[in-house]
Formats: structure tokens, sequence, C-alpha cells
């Protein structure tokens, strides 16, 4: 018997996605995910600071939590669900709930005094200005 290389092997998802599209009766089964994802976030430059946006649809800014360490920025979340919520009966559920934790490490040490969050339209608006400011440097490009 000849043994498989392991890059031959099909992955679990693989074997899954085999199996329900042959499922009869043409039925779309969607399995759920095994971990809730993450709210989306943009991190780029403007005007000599760092500025982050997350999506924290439904999130209260005292749901939301805004650390800086050195270089790193850590974003906290907790969505409360209300009690009607809590004991309805769902018949279809895909709005994330719950908590979640991000960390951006940026390429400068952060001044923590020059940090600014504030939530809007339902995203989060981290605005971060580094220690020392961002200067382009020019770089020579050298010929072979």
């Amino acid at each position: 018997m000849k043994l498989m290389e392991r890059t031959q092997l099909p992955n679990l998802e693989t074997i899954v996605d085999r199996f329900f599209s042959e499922f009869p009766f043409g039925i779309d089964i969607q399995l759920p995910r095994l971990t809730a994802p993450l709210p989306p976030l943009d991190v780029y430059e403007n005007a000599g600071t760092y500025v982050v946006e997350l999506a924290v649809p439904g999130y209260l800014p005292k749901d939301i939590k805004v650390e800086v360490t050195g270089s790193t920025l850590t974003i906290y979340g907790a969505y409360v669900i209300n009690d009607d919520k809590a004991q309805a009966k769902y018949h279809h559920r895909e709005i994330r709930r719950g908590s979640f934790q991000r960390t951006v490490t940026l390429p400068q040490e952060l001044n923590p005094e020059a940090v600014t969050a504030k939530v809007e339209n339902g995203f989060l608006i981290v605005t971060l200005a580094p220690k020392t400011p961002i200067a382009a440097k020019a770089i020579p490009v050298l010929g072979v």
C-alpha cells in the first residue's frame, strides 16, 4: 500500500464541502462558524497621525475600551444584550454580538497623551500621534 504525502490529503473543509455538495434535494446547508468574526478595521496615516477605524455598529461608547502601550493599540468591546433579546426565540441570526478584542501594532512608539477616540455612525475612530513625527525619508536607488 502506497502512503499518500501529507500535501495530497484532503483537509476537513474539502471533505465537508464535498459531502454537502452531493447532498440530495439541493438543500443549501451552512455550518455555523467555529469562531465569531472580529469587527473589520482600517489603519492609515493622515496629516502626521495614525488613524484606526473599527466597525462597531450597535456598540455604545461606554461598551468600548481603548488602550495604548508603546506602539500597540488594543481595543476591547462588549455588546450587552437586553433582556428582551436574550429571552427571544431566534429564527435566523447573523448580527454579531458579544465581546471582542483587536490589537494593532504600529511602526512607531505612540504618545498616549495624544490619543482621541470617538464613535460616529457605527465606527470607532481612534487618532494616534507618534512620539516622534512621521517623516518621509529619501532612499537612494542603486543600480546593478
